[in-house]
């Protein structure tokens, strides 16, 4: 098990957020998915002049991206760029994707739960192929119910990777479950067999330790399941709230 820094939410060029990396001690990076910010031969370059490697990549469902979504095209539209997200993953040398496959922030649905199961069914069986091929193995991430609405915990992951395929998995986010999960052990338990890799932050989504959860007796458990696992990333936003944001309203 090794710990990794992811590159997104951050409001600065890749280079920097690698050296970074560096400066710290943390040797690898999950990069955000986004081929048109960078080309992997860039991004490879600057891994190497600093001693970092990359051991998976996101993707970035955002806009019009929706593997969920009643139209058709853009359906087939996400399912293409996810490819091309599969694709930079392997060309960086990492082992897996990491899968958003519904619209962030989107909580509003197109279709029935049943419909759109069997949208996400269909479009992420024809991304599993891709990544079989490129031998990249695909995580599941669901998120909390205000910034999706058809996967929001660990077992729908679960139930949603085993429909697509043998070697699907699943990726766990502390920071959603703790929303969304009657207990946060439990969903490391339920998953382990599929477990791709876990993103760790606070309950207020800065550093472990900077909010309410228990990490001591979370450790336990992710060192007792996942210590075979990939990577283990950092996913904390890394800069203190601003003065709006912890001002007390009126009264």
């Amino acid at each position: 098990m090794r710990l990794t820094a992811h590159t997104w939410m951050r409001p600065e060029p890749i280079k920097r957020s690698i050296e970074r990396c560096a400066q710290v001690g943390i040797g690898a990076i999950e990069l955000a998915g986004e081929p048109d910010w960078y080309s992997s031969a860039e991004v490879e370059a600057l891994l190497k002049a600093n001693n970092v490697s990359c051991a998976g990549v996101v993707t970035l469902t955002l806009g019009e991206r929706n593997l969920c979504a009643a139209d058709f095209s853009q359906r087939e539209k996400t399912v293409e760029f996810m490819k091309t997200v599969v694709t930079m993953s392997k060309e960086l040398g990492g082992t897996f994707t990491t899968v958003v496959p519904c619209t962030v922030g989107k909580v509003v649905p197109d279709s029935t739960p049943e419909q759109e199961w069997e949208w996400l069914v269909d479009g992420l069986r024809e991304l599993y192929g891709h990544a079989e091929k490129e031998g990249i193995q695909l995580g599941i991430e669901p998120l909390n119910r205000f910034e999706a609405y058809l996967i929001n915990r660990g077992d729908q992951a679960y139930a949603l990777a085993e429909q697509v395929g043998p070697n699907c998995g699943v990726t766990l986010d502390v920071f959603h479950m703790h929303m969304e999960e009657a207990d946060l052990h439990r969903p490391f338990y339920q998953c382990k067999d599929r477990l791709v890799n876990v993103h760790i932050a606070d309950n207020n989504r800065f550093a472990p330790g900077m909010g309410q959860i228990d990490w001591p007796a979370l450790l336990n458990t992710l060192h007792a399941v996942v210590r075979r696992l990939p990577g283990v990333g950092v996913h904390a936003n890394h800069r203190p709230l601003p003065p709006v944001a912890i001002r007390p309203g009126p009264g």
